[in-house]
């Protein structure tokens, strides 16, 4: 009883938060502004975390739907890394590109690797070898799954920096397309799991709508209510598929791969009409890429004992609260080495 109590109180809380001071426009031109970005980022962390919690669970109940659904907030997190780092290059080029991408994302990449090898050393007798505390410092050994994201996302920085620094943007944006295409093929072949590439696509559809931004617009607004129908119902034919079709592997990713473009195009739409502004979320957007990060140290080392949804919410205040607070300390840090 009292895990359907909260799986439904899960459920109010995101439909409220989704709708909560959200303005209707006519035409949104800041379509993707900071404060959308950032409650973006808010509102898909929150369900990648829900999504990695209740496949951890032995009975998730009513929350399956979240067992399913987590590539489509990693798709908001790709395409939005595209959008931003194209937005970017627009304005200042390819200026401190590496080391910002370091700054942002390898580093406190390695410092959570190596702060977990410390803890699962504490807490869960895990033990390394040399080798492996270099390998799993670094990140060319994963000490959790999920944490294929931030090789992926650092693979299309580098295509992204390479392309663009020796070619024109069109033959640049060419190129990009083809890796875009060829990535899941090769991950595919090399046996990475589907997760690596089920929503890749995105990061390239993030830097059309810079690059290409008043044609796609031109577009989807001329033909905005036909457009949307058509995403929504191409979107829940290959959602329906993932559901349904479990047998097959390459058969349920195909499903993930062309429901998670097809969701983004949805987005975008909506955003054309919708400005989104909500405290809470913005506010968790600032740290979603720590969230992401820690939500499943946290896990391993807290919850797996805690094996049923009811302690979902605890999970969560626990991931944002750490998450903070490394936040505020990893800033605070780059400001005194950098100044």
């Amino acid at each position: 009883m009292y895990n359907s109590l909260i799986s439904i109180s899960i459920y109010a809380i995101l439909i409220f938060i989704l709708l909560y001071k959200i303005k209707f426009k006519s035409n949104n031109n800041e379509f993707i502004s900071k404060d959308t970005t950032m409650y973006l980022k808010g509102y898909s962390i929150v369900i990648i975390a829900i999504h990695h919690f209740c496949l951890n669970i032995s009975n998730p109940g009513i929350l399956f739907v979240f067992t399913k659904i987590g590539y489509l907030g990693v798709s908001v997190f790709l395409f939005l890394s595209g959008y931003g780092i194209a937005k970017s290059f627009q304005k200042k080029g390819l200026n401190n590109f590496i080391a910002k991408r370091l700054k942002k994302v390898y580093i406190p990449f390695v410092i959570i690797n190596i702060i977990t090898m410390i803890l699962y050393y504490i807490f869960l007798n895990d033990k390394y070898s040399f080798t492996n505390i270099i390998l799993y410092a670094s990140g060319i050994k994963l000490l959790d799954a999920v944490l294929w994201y931030v090789k992926t996302i650092l693979i299309f920085y580098i295509a992204f920096y390479l392309l663009f620094k020796y070619l024109s943007v069109n033959k640049a944006m060419k190129m990009l397309f083809f890796i875009s295409i060829a990535y899941p093929i090769i991950c595919y072949f090399l046996n990475l799991g589907n997760a690596w590439y089920a929503s890749s696509f995105n990061f390239f559809t993030g830097t059309a709508m810079v690059f290409y931004k008043d044609k796609i617009d031109k577009f989807l607004y001329e033909r905005y209510t036909k457009c949307l129908i058509l995403f929504s119902s191409l979107f829940f034919i290959f959602v329906f598929g993932n559901f349904h079709f479990n047998n097959n592997d390459l058969l349920k990713v195909s499903f993930c791969y062309f429901s998670s473009i097809f969701f983004i195009f949805i987005v975008i739409q909506i955003l054309y009409k919708v400005e989104l502004n909500n405290m809470p979320m913005l506010l968790v957007g600032t740290i979603s890429y720590e969230v992401y990060l820690i939500h499943m140290k946290v896990y391993n080392i807290v919850f797996p004992k805690f094996n049923t949804a009811i302690y979902i919410i605890p999970y969560i205040i626990v991931v944002f609260a750490l998450s903070r607070l490394f936040n505020k300390f990893y800033n605070n840090a780059i400001k005194k080495f950098t100044t």
